[in-house]
């Protein structure tokens, strides 16, 4: 799954597409990876560091860093870019990442993510993107011979017209994990999950050359609310410490929630595959309803699973590692995912 075909012959629009997003890879990546970033890094996680009870009175949001590091990567993308003569305009659509900027021949499209390794350890090996950061055409999830599966949109345009030239929009994540236990902070800085990552996520013009499938599940799910009708009210399976070595097991799930609901005899069961914790659904065919096990409650009254219709799922996740092997218009290889750890101090 989402590994780039080599064994296709490339169009013509893709070549100049995959010669783009290599060489403003190869320029950004050059900014990120610069002492000059890393200091400033280093600089800001003193001051928040220096700051931390001020911070932690007067500012209204646990992420101390989210602001700053965007105003870091503006900054040296900036400098960068006006060095060079790269920047023509910015782009003006608000359906974009956190930067927008406009060269002689390509939208270039930056959006910087800041992962708690605390309070969010599950997303730290993860890109987590929304709709409005890429064009990617992704097929739908969960499809099979008798559901259609869900949708993923992505509302970025695969291109722009900018005086009078088809510009292709190109999309980067630039991320950054760092740790705050409420009491103090710090970059996150671990052999097994770098501190720094940059990933290009292939315009929508690529598609096919990764199958349309880069997806490998969501870091969140929207159900149906009981106000929505009778039927979507939420079906207790039972509390987690009893069923739990059943609801994720794709041979007795769906046997044990017949025995448990009589009126789900009629779904079907779709066991799903990849590294997605659900996995297990079921699919309703009269209502066309998707129907996943959820785990609600709180640690003083208990935890107890509940079959709940879904309405949509929200923030795709992908595997970075599956972006790391690109090939570009003449199919020599490069890499689209790089990442490094910030030292402790700047060299």
């Amino acid at each position: 799954m989402g590994l780039q075909k080599t064994d296709v012959e490339y169009t013509i629009e893709q070549k100049n597409i995959l010669k783009l997003e290599k060489e403003y890879y190869t320029l950004l990546w050059e900014i990120f990876n610069s002492d000059e970033f890393q200091q400033d890094l280093i600089i800001v996680e003193k001051h928040i560091q220096d700051n931390y009870d001020f911070l932690k009175r007067n500012w209204n949001d646990s992420n101390k860093i989210k602001i700053p590091f965007e105003r870091i990567m503006r900054h040296h993308v900036y400098k960068k870019l006006l060095q060079l003569d790269k920047i023509d305009s910015i782009f003006p659509s608000p359906i974009s990442g956190d930067m927008g900027i406009i060269t002689d021949d390509a939208v270039i499209n930056i959006d910087a993510k800041t992962i708690c390794a605390i309070n969010n350890k599950g997303d730290i090996k993860w890109l987590q993107y929304l709709p409005n950061q890429n064009s990617f055409d992704h097929k739908n999830i969960d499809a099979n011979d008798f559901y259609e599966g869900f949708s993923v949109s992505s509302n970025l345009p695969k291109y722009y017209k900018h005086k009078g030239k088809d510009l292709p929009v190109i999309s980067y994540f630039l991320k950054l994990i760092y740790a705050d236990n409420k009491s103090s902070f710090e970059l996150f800085r671990y052999k097994d999950n770098d501190t720094l990552s940059f990933t290009c996520l292939p315009n929508g013009i690529l598609s096919n050359l990764f199958d349309h499938e880069l997806i490998s599940g969501f870091k969140t799910y929207e159900y149906h609310k009981e106000k929505a009708g009778k039927y979507f009210i939420p079906k207790l399976l039972g509390a987690k410490e009893t069923i739990e070595h059943w609801v994720h097991d794709h041979e007795s799930f769906f046997t044990k929630v017949i025995e448990i609901h009589k009126d789900t005899t009629e779904w079907f069961h779709i066991p799903r595959k990849g590294k997605t914790k659900r996995k297990n659904i079921l699919f309703d065919p009269i209502a066309k309803a998707i129907w996943y096990p959820v785990c609600r409650g709180t640690k003083a009254k208990g935890y107890h699973y509940f079959l709940e219709a879904l309405n949509r799922p929200d923030t795709p996740r992908i595997d970075p590692e599956i972006l790391r092997v690109r090939y570009d218009m003449n199919k020599d290889e490069w890499s689209g995912y790089e990442s490094k750890i910030i030292p402790l101090t700047s060299n």
